[in-house]
């Protein structure tokens, strides 16, 4: 009969972890040799060398980040500083680009899949994007511990898992639990941009946001293609498919 070994505790979720269905599972996290190379190379530099919690994707509990000193200049709204938190950046094709575009505004790229955060650090490095910072993540730890209320100008989600069977739409990011998540944490007049290719959870979005207190959609419907959401492979291939993208603009408001 095949033994097995008792849980590590310290392995284990935390309560509160059972309690929010997570918006994603991971694939194989570890990293092949090259992958493993760039990540100890970025690692404190174009990677956040964040302690974890009770979760890899966790924040350990009282640790902080003073982002004007991790980019070594102010986001105030005096300043004319602006920071924009992108969730779930894959390879990083979106959020490098518009960096390159905008060397004067400063990026934060949450993906929770090592290789992917490995595989997009060693591109910010070799691109030489001194503006964007990597942060393999859960964005919801990251939004709840790291930003500051009222700091984000922008927050991007594109093409977020849809979990398209019903019976896991609970697992979907975008729900009003999330929205005031992000609502605490950005601007007012700032901006969440979003883009799906599933119609379903299109018209879920829009209506979760459009019932919030904390957001006014931009448009009457959807809204136009973001400028400065770049066609990925990702996007090109659901073309492809037939799926159509659907993008949407909420701006945070003052109650």
């Amino acid at each position: 009969m095949p033994q097995t070994s008792a849980p590590d505790p310290a392995s284990e979720p935390s309560p509160q972890h059972y309690r929010r269905p997570l918006s994603f599972v991971r694939r194989s996290n570890q990293l092949k040799p090259s992958y493993q190379r760039a990540w100890d190379a970025a690692l404190g530099r174009e990677l956040l060398d964040v302690p974890a919690g009770s979760r890899d994707t966790s924040v350990a509990e009282g640790f902080t980040i003073d982002w004007q000193e991790e980019f070594g200049r102010s986001h105030s709204v005096d300043s004319g500083g602006s920071l924009t938190v992108e969730i779930g950046s894959g390879s990083g094709e979106a959020v490098a680009a518009a960096a390159a575009a905008n060397p004067h505004r400063d990026f934060i790229a949450a993906e929770v899949y090592r290789p992917g955060a490995a595989q997009l650090a060693a591109r910010v490095r070799r691109e030489g994007l001194t503006n964007v910072r990597v942060a393999c993540l859960d964005a919801v730890e990251l939004l709840d511990n790291l930003i500051p209320t009222a700091y984000l100008d922008e927050l991007w989600i594109f093409f977020p898992d849809p979990w398209h069977k019903k019976k896991h739409n609970k697992r979907r990011l975008i729900q009003p639990s999330f929205t005031a998540k992000a609502a605490r944490a950005m601007r007012p007049e700032g901006r969440i941009r979003l883009a799906t290719d599933w119609p379903h959870y299109a018209v879920q979005i829009r209506r979760v946001l459009t019932e919030s207190p904390d957001f006014a959609n931009e448009h009457a419907g959807w809204a136009p293609r973001f400028a400065g959401r770049v066609l990925t492979d990702f996007e090109a291939k659901a073309g492809a498919a037939g799926r159509k993208s659907f993008d949407l603009t909420f701006t945070r408001v003052c109650v």
